[in-house]
Order: structure tokens, then sequence, then C-alpha cells
């Protein structure tokens, strides 16, 4: 599966003017294309989940287990991460740079998520080196109360590597995930969600990228009862490309949108 991207112009966050979106007490009208969407960190800024809402036309409030709340837990499963000793990490707040950097959420449950979850797992490529072996991180859940996390993946401008994110175990789980790609650089990250069967798990996924920037984005999805990933690219400046590729496999019941 592969997605064509095309450019669309950015609201402000928390704008609904001449958006359709929603704003309490005025408008009743469906958001009818993805530029017209609402963008905020505030989840009160979104109407509650409807079918009638394309982005939601698949999936209602009941089969996502809570995550359009705005009071999730932080995630607390386990981080299993390999890298090469060139790669950094980091727990990082909201005065962090980078935290926001590459996008802000798009629809309720995302926005629940950035609310809950208050820091984020900064993983960082160095700038003009090309790293020797893949980024690996594992996100091992235990736990099916309905949780948030925020991960940031930034390459730094000339550098060249590969990550993924591989997302196993029970879970609940809204999760928000940056992808910033700096000047000049090549990045693949790949999404794997290979949950256990009665899993419920949303990503929003934000790429920026900086001039003649690369990305090649695949979701991978194995396993889970509702999992839903949705990516957006923004172009930061000219030269960048980027490409989105998906493969699903699904048993009878499961609902797998990317």
């Amino acid at each position: 599966m592969s997605t064509q991207v095309t450019l669309e112009p950015q609201a402000q966050p928390g704008s609904s003017a001449h958006s359709h979106g929603y704003v309490p007490g005025e408008s009743d009208i469906p958001v009818q294309s993805r530029a017209e969407r609402v963008r905020s960190t505030d989840v009160a800024d979104f109407a509650p989940i409807s079918r009638r809402e394309e982005q939601w036309k698949y999936t209602t409030s009941e089969q996502i287990l809570g995550l359009d709340e705005d009071a999730l837990n932080e995630f607390m499963g386990d981080f299993e991460l390999k890298a090469p000793d060139n790669v950094t990490t980091a727990w990082v707040g909201s005065e962090h740079p980078a935290f926001g950097a590459a996008g802000i959420p798009e629809d309720r449950a995302s926005a629940a998520a950035w609310g809950s979850a208050e820091q984020a797992y900064l993983i960082t490529l160095p700038a003009n080196q090309k790293l020797d072996c893949e980024v690996q991180l594992g996100i091992v859940s235990h736990d099916t109360a309905a949780s948030a996390l925020h991960l940031i993946v930034e390459a730094k401008s000339g550098s060249e590597g590969t990550v993924i994110i591989d997302h196993r175990g029970d879970a609940v789980l809204s999760e928000n995930v940056e992808i910033i790609v700096g000047d000049n650089a090549h990045l693949t990250v790949v999404s794997i969600q290979d949950f256990n069967r009665k899993s419920v798990h949303l990503s929003a996924q934000f790429a920026k990228l900086g001039r003649n920037a690369n990305l090649k984005h695949v979701v991978v999805t194995l396993g889970g009862d509702v999992v839903r990933v949705t990516p957006n690219a923004v172009f930061a400046a000219p030269g960048a490309q980027v490409d989105l590729l998906g493969v699903y496999f699904a048993d009878a019941g499961q609902q797998m949108e990317h």
C-alpha cells in the first residue's frame, strides 16, 4: 500500500475559522477534507467522535475504550532499546524545542494523548553521520488501562539511518509519534503493531521534512483488536521527498486502519 502525499494549508492550533470544524453551539457540519480539520493540543477543541466525521467513519468511540477521554494514564510499559553508540535518547518536556516541532493533533484521541503524556521519549540521530546499524525500540505493554505515549524521532541535518518501533503486548494505548527530518537527512521509520488480540492502539504520526530531506515511512500492522495509524507529512522546505508505505495482515473480526 502506497500513499501519495500532497501539500496542505496548515491551520493555527485551535483555529476553527473557515474550517467546518467543531465550534460548540455553532457548527454541526462534518469536516469534508483533511485541510479543513481542526488542529489543536486541547481535547476540548474537538467534537465527540462520530462516524459523521470523515476521519472516524470506520470507528466508534465505544471501540477505542476511553482513548478519547482527556485524562489518560501515562504509559508504564517497558522500553527495549538497541542502538548505535552515537544515537542519544532522553525524556523531554514540552519546553524542549523538538516537542511539537513536527505537528500537533488533528483528532480528539490524539489531543487526549498529547495532554496526558507530559514527557516525550526523544531519539536523536547525530548530524552528518550514517548509522552503522538500525535503531530498534521495543515498546512492550502489560496493562490494558487507557494510557498515552509521546515519541519523537529527530534526524539531524545530514544524518542517515533507520528507526524501528515495535509495539507488543496487551494495551489500550494512544500514541503521538513526531518525526523530524533535518536538511539533507535520509531517514527510514518502521512502525510495527504486533499487539495481542484484544489490544486497542491509536497512533498519530507526524513528519516534518527539511530541505532536500528524504523519509521512508513504513507501517506494519500484524496484531490487535482495533489498530488505527494516521500518518501526516509536512514539507518545510523545497526538495524533500517522502514515501508512505504500509502492510497489514488481519484475521476475522479485527479492525486495522492505516
